[in-house]
């Protein structure tokens, strides 16, 4: 995997377009959404944002897309976009027992309009990945 912080990932144009779509415009995506914002004990892990609302999703999603950290594989760039590291907003449950809070939204299948979608995940997961452009850390420290 590469990774590039928002600043190279800017510099170099490897940055993906947000979709034009509705980010709750296909079933996959509604449910996705409903995963990720509905609590339930029957998911082995289910990530939850704070705030349910679609519109908070969405801004989210956009604002990952504006200024988030690039991981490109072989087949796919996600989108890493940690608004405050530390400040948390949502968690990590597994069979609805509450793991740890989470501060960062990965949008993955971000080249896909129609299967774009978002969960959360700790910015400690990627405190050992650095830039490969610049070598610096993949979010800035707030």
């Amino acid at each position: 995997m590469t990774y590039y912080c928002a600043r190279c990932a800017n510099q170099c144009g490897i940055r993906p377009a947000p979709p034009s779509t509705d980010f709750l415009a296909t079933q996959y995506q509604r449910e996705k959404h409903q995963k990720h914002t509905i609590p339930a004990s029957s998911h082995r892990i289910q990530s939850i944002f704070d705030n349910q609302s679609p519109d908070y999703y969405r801004d989210t999603m956009l604002e990952a897309y504006k200024r988030g950290a690039i991981e490109v594989t072989s087949r796919v760039k996600d989108v890493l976009f940690c608004p405050s590291t530390q400040s948390s907003i949502g968690y990590k449950q597994s069979y609805g027992l509450h793991i740890d809070r989470q501060d960062t939204v990965r949008v993955v299948k971000s080249d896909d309009w129609l299967r774009v979608q978002s969960f959360l995940n700790a910015s400690s997961d990627h405190s050992r990945h650095r830039c490969d452009c610049c070598s610096g850390p993949l979010f800035a420290s707030t």
